[in-house]
């Protein structure tokens, strides 16, 4: 009966720890159910300037682990350094091209009637067709966007892999705890066995007795060599060094997950970070094609020139005077083809993000469904085995 009991406490903690693994698979989908993001982009706070790391020890918990991480993370540190550049380039969209200076020296003077002209200076600014700048500058800002729902979904793909190891390193500890436990009650029963035998009981009992005792003992080597991996693993994602020694951890907090089905999947699609990149890429796809047909307009350049003229050689009205020159000019977009395949292209380009957009919605969808299903499961199951006297 002991035996027994020692294998229904093992089967318990095995359907616990299996329910919250579904847990946090759910966390996983459920995670992504983050605050909005405004429409305008915002300067993030410098990395550096909030890079402190917690002190890893047995008192320190998921929580400081999850910082931890967040901190030291290289390729979430990446994805923000990214999300940095692209908003670099909101504000470098919005400008004018650069001014044009010219500088032109007559080999040979030009000789006028107010003297001969020696050189001449230009200065010029070419202007895009009305709003260029501005669809310029949205189509950086939705690439911006987009690039922070990227850092998003980076981070907490992050915070799901540390969760994830967190509870299977958790479940090595109490599985080594449980095997200690279940070799203590197989050695009392392995003298009970050998007491009945010397009172002339079978043999059998003892020999049985001994060899579960011989795989315990080989069970428990191999739960503790795996602690070695499994920290490695740790450290990887912490980005710390591998040997590092991860302190056992305490008893994880766990959440429950409350809502219907519907609500759930409502939450999800408004505010998962995959499926808002995909929706500022739309954004951006749609301004690059009125960026595409703005440019099938003229753009137009305006400019002045100065020409420095010397005394002339007989005294006339204005000599020397210097003429001030006025220019403008005019692009001519006549390849209408080109444009004409620049929109087309922008066209098939947001078409393909929308079906991408589609197809990840599904899959979604369909991994919440999943998710609910191994959650329910394993609280039936949980339910089942607390039943068990």
């Amino acid at each position: 009966m002991t035996h027994v009991f020692a294998l229904k406490r093992f089967a318990l903690f095995n359907s616990f720890t299996g329910g919250f693994f579904i847990k946090t698979k759910t966390t996983k989908i459920l995670a992504f159910l983050v605050t909005g993001y405004a429409a305008t982009a915002i300067a993030p706070q410098s990395w550096a300037e909030s890079k402190t790391r917690p002190e890893l020890n047995a008192e320190v918990g998921l929580s400081g682990y999850l910082a931890y991480a967040a901190l030291n993370n290289s390729v979430l540190e990446a994805a923000f350094n990214r999300w940095q550049a692209a908003l670099e380039k909101v504000n470098q969209a919005k400008y004018l091209p650069n001014p044009k200076l010219r500088y032109a020296y007559f080999i040979e003077e030009v000789e006028t009637r107010v003297g001969p002209q020696k050189q001449k200076f230009g200065l010029s600014q070419t202007f895009p067709w009305f709003g260029t700048l501005r669809l310029r500058g949205n189509v950086a800002l939705k690439a911006a966007n987009a690039a922070h729902e990227q850092y998003q979904t980076e981070k907490l793909q992050l915070f799901y892999e540390v969760k994830k190891i967190y509870y299977e390193y958790y479940y090595l500890y109490q599985t080594i705890n449980i095997t200690k436990d279940n070799i203590t009650l197989l050695k009392h029963l392995e003298s009970v066995a050998q007491s009945k035998y010397k009172a002339g009981s079978s043999v059998s009992g003892v020999i049985k007795a001994q060899i579960e005792l011989s795989e315990l003992n080989d069970r428990l080597r191999s739960l503790r060599d795996l602690r070695g991996p499994v920290m490695a693993q740790f450290n990887a994602i912490l980005n710390a060094p591998l040997h590092q020694l991860v302190p056992w951890p305490t008893k994880p907090p766990f959440t429950e997950i409350t809502g219907s089905e519907h609500r759930l999947s409502n939450v999800l699609k408004e505010n998962n970070p995959e499926l808002k990149r995909l929706e500022n890429i739309i954004a951006k796809e749609e301004a690059s094609e009125g960026l595409a047909r703005k440019q099938s307009y003229p753009h137009f350049t305006l400019g002045v020139d100065y020409i420095d003229t010397e005394e002339a050689l007989t005294l006339t009205p204005d000599s020397g005077k210097d003429p001030l020159v006025a220019m403008i000019s005019i692009d001519l977009p006549l390849w209408r083809s080109k444009y004409r395949d620049a929109v087309e292209e922008a066209q098939n380009r947001r078409e393909a993000v929308i079906e991408t957009y589609i197809n990840r919605g599904n899959v979604l969808e369909a991994n919440l469904k999943m998710a609910l299903y191994q959650l329910h499961e394993a609280e039936r199951k949980k339910s089942v085995f607390l039943e068990i006297p």
